[in-house]
């Protein structure tokens, strides 16, 4: 790397075409870039990993030309647009279920206090305060009189967890508990495993994801609308429905979803897991058809303008990786 003359940030001449933050960022996110970082990382007594910024200041930065930068930042702004447009197209979905739910006019004040019935406690069998809290009651009351809910047992096909993978060098991608994020599964670089013997229980195109497994991470959902199969490891519940899989994620994800899923949790903080035989309970409002279908036309749009959003920063960070490549030629 010496014969491209790279040099830590404070230490270049004046004459030097100054890096922009845009182009910066890029090229941090490259391999090159990715691999100094490592370098300059540190870890503590403890083990954790850190950054500190004296020695960041140390990563070496390559000079780009003014052209080159030009067209970089142009992939980059091209980049954030796209991506913003994925978020709007995400929250005029939900604002349009939130409305037609009358969520956005919930108004619930927590109670210091609350009660069950006694017979409501032998037929459930639940003796967690979580259970019982008033708050879905109210938003059950709030709702417009032409809607209705019903058991999600009534609109599925298939409803249980994955299993352990068996892992190896080649298969089906994995997707647990980190791929499935809010409305989008993430199948880039996961580990491979064995096709599962029980083909049920390969993910398959207009499947509805949950994961069932952890604070912070229990309750997410997302539509698999990938025609490529994956396996689901055991903390991620499969769903097929009669629903639009789009719609009926992004139902599990608004408030009415997550009011239930902290209902039947099941267990301590740091043990709570959210089982197929209660994902059953949940109540969903069965949506027309044309009203689902705009849902998923919502989430098309954005998963489009993700995928661009993430063709221009690979393009960005390829060309400056090419641009290294072509500096250390001899």
């Amino acid at each position: 790397m010496s014969q491209f003359n790279m040099s830590p940030c404070s230490d270049r001449p004046r004459g030097d075409s100054p890096i922009r933050p845009s182009v910066l960022l890029l090229y941090l996110w490259t391999r090159a870039g990715q691999l100094l970082i490592d370098r300059c990382a540190t870890g503590g007594t403890t083990g954790q990993i850190t950054l500190p910024m004296s020695e960041l200041r140390r990563v070496p930065i390559p000079p780009i030309a003014d052209k080159e930068q030009d067209a970089l930042e142009a992939l980059f702004l091209q980049s954030r647009k796209s991506a913003a447009s994925a978020v709007s197209h995400y929250e005029c979905a939900r604002r349009i279920l939130e409305s037609e739910l009358h969520l956005d006019r919930l108004t619930f004040q927590r109670p210091v206090s609350y009660t069950a019935c006694a017979s409501k406690i032998a037929v459930s069998r639940r003796f967690d305060s979580e259970h019982y809290f008033p708050a879905f009651r109210a938003f059950k009351t709030g709702l417009p009189a032409c809607i209705s809910l019903s058991p999600l047992s009534k609109c599925l096909d298939f409803c249980k967890r994955g299993k352990q993978p068996s892992y190896s060098k080649t298969g089906l991608p994995v997707v647990n508990s980190k791929h499935v994020q809010p409305n989008r599964v993430i199948t880039d670089n996961n580990r491979l495993a064995r096709a599962n013997p029980d083909a049920n229980l390969q993910i398959r195109f207009g499947d509805t994801l949950l994961n069932g497994t952890g604070r912070g991470t229990i309750g997410r959902s997302a539509p698999y609308l990938s025609e490529a199969l994956s396996i689901a490891d055991n903390h991620v519940t499969i769903l097929r429905s009669k629903l639009d899989p789009a719609y009926l994620a992004l139902y599990l994800n608004s408030p009415a979803g997550q009011m239930q899923v902290e209902m039947h949790q099941r267990g301590s903080s740091g043990q709570l897991e959210l089982y197929p035989f209660d994902i059953r309970k949940f109540l969903v409002w069965i949506a027309p058809p044309e009203f689902q279908r705009e849902i998923r036309r919502l989430h098309d749009m954005a998963a489009s303008a993700e995928r661009e959003s993430r063709l221009f920063l690979e393009e960005a960070k390829t060309r400056i990786e090419q641009l290294i490549e072509e500096a250390v030629q001899p």
